[in-house]
């Protein structure tokens, strides 16, 4: 039984190195954490960051000739940089793991460099990836793998970011099918998907039906992990949100506050997410009528993007910047609104694109500041855009 004996070897052979693997894994992660030891760092406080930068610098002299390892490492830190915020890290971290294992083992890291590089602004790169990633993956896996599910969720994150919604339905919703079956209904990836579809309602102006995907994330996520978990606060201020566009504002004013609470305690006060919570509050504040506060909130979610964020995110920024703008139109303080919803038109379009809905509302709201200063030809042209073009689908 050659053949037989030959994979009994491979099989043998591709364990210890796993073995190997995880025990040069466990020696490096004891090691990293170690400058956190009072007596190796005499004192000094060190911060998450600082750990995660001397474990990134730690990988390319220490675990060099290892590139298992490496790969495996660089992976893991790079998901923990994108975890805390810090997206050009991580990004730097998946590409290096990608290269290394394009180079030692085939293209097994497509969709970590893709999601780092979503998160980073450049979701058309990211969407060339997984692409790829699930050409590698569906010839050669069971239809539920959970690889191809993750791959598919991958897929339909990018295409929301796109505004390809159909697309990104039916990847997210083929991705909650496979985590549901390979890891079961009550697991977190299957809380994510929700959560997703909930964004993708939103982005569509559909609210209802994003609160009862947001609602169902929520009631998973609180069932299933720690209540100062992260990403518990994260579709809570998700579920504020859109209560507050459905005009639910006492709902939505104490969900938001608690999720805000909750960012601040949990991933402190510059966190990317916690920047949403506030973003979230002054939409709100908007909706009701109080420029003042509304303007506030939107200053300081601004000023916390603009330090930990890509000036051209096309995510949490950039929907700051248009609210805004929309605020300080509303104010009569013109010269500022349209600086900034130049900057958010920019964005979109460069991003997203000419056509895509959220480069149509920024225009139609610049449009009523153009309208309302006299510039009636200028408004005429924009009104004349975001009218012809075509509205967004989504199956029921």
């Amino acid at each position: 039984m050659p053949i037989q004996a030959g994979r009994i070897a491979r099989e043998r052979d591709r364990a210890n190195r796993e073995a190997a693997a995880s025990e040069q894994v466990s020696k490096f992660l004891e090691g990293l954490f170690r400058v956190a030891d009072p007596s190796e760092s005499r004192g000094k406080t060190i911060t998450a960051r600082e750990i995660l930068d001397h474990g990134a610098e730690r990988i390319e002299w220490e675990l060099r000739g290892q590139p298992a390892t490496q790969a495996r490492l660089m992976g893991s830190i790079g998901r923990v940089y994108n975890s805390l915020g810090f997206y050009d890290q991580a990004q730097a971290l998946h590409a290096a793991a990608l290269e290394i294992r394009r180079s030692e083992f085939g293209e097994e890291s497509l969709d970590d460099l893709g999601w780092a590089l979503d998160h980073a602004g450049s979701p058309k790169e990211a969407l060339a990836l997984h692409r790829a990633a699930l050409a590698i993956y569906e010839p050669r896996l069971p239809a539920n793998d959970v690889r191809i599910g993750w791959s598919h969720y991958y897929l339909g994150v990018s295409l929301l970011r796109l505004g390809e919604s159909r697309g990104a339905q039916a990847a997210i919703e083929r991705a909650l099918g496979i985590f549901e079956t390979s890891l079961g209904p009550e697991s977190q990836p299957v809380s994510w998907c929700y959560n997703d579809l909930g964004l993708l309602h939103e982005s569509l102006f559909d609210y209802e039906a994003a609160s009862r995907h947001y609602e169902s994330a929520l009631r998973l996520k609180e069932r299933i992990l720690p209540a100062d978990d992260p990403d518990v606060a994260l579709t809570r201020n998700n579920l504020g949100y859109v209560l507050a566009k459905s005009g639910r504002f006492g709902e939505a004013r104490l969900t938001l506050d608690r999720g805000l609470a909750d960012a601040e305690r949990i991933l402190g006060p510059d966190h990317p997410a916690t920047s949403y919570a506030v973003f979230s509050l002054g939409e709100l504040a908007r909706l009701q009528g109080d420029r003042e506060s509304a303007a506030s909130y939107l200053e300081r979610a601004l000023a916390i993007q603009e330090r930990t964020l890509d000036a051209n995110d096309a995510g949490f920024l950039v929907f700051t910047v248009h609210a805004l703008a929309c605020v300080r139109r509303d104010q009569g303080r013109d010269a500022e609104a349209e600086a900034l919803f130049r900057r958010a038109m920019a964005v979109r379009e460069g991003v997203l694109g000419r056509e895509h809905h959220q480069t149509l509302e920024t225009a139609a709201e610049y449009a009523t500041l153009l309208r309302r200063t006299g510039r009636t030809m200028e408004a005429e042209a924009l009104e004349a855009r975001v009218r012809d073009a075509s509205p967004p689908q989504v199956s029921p």
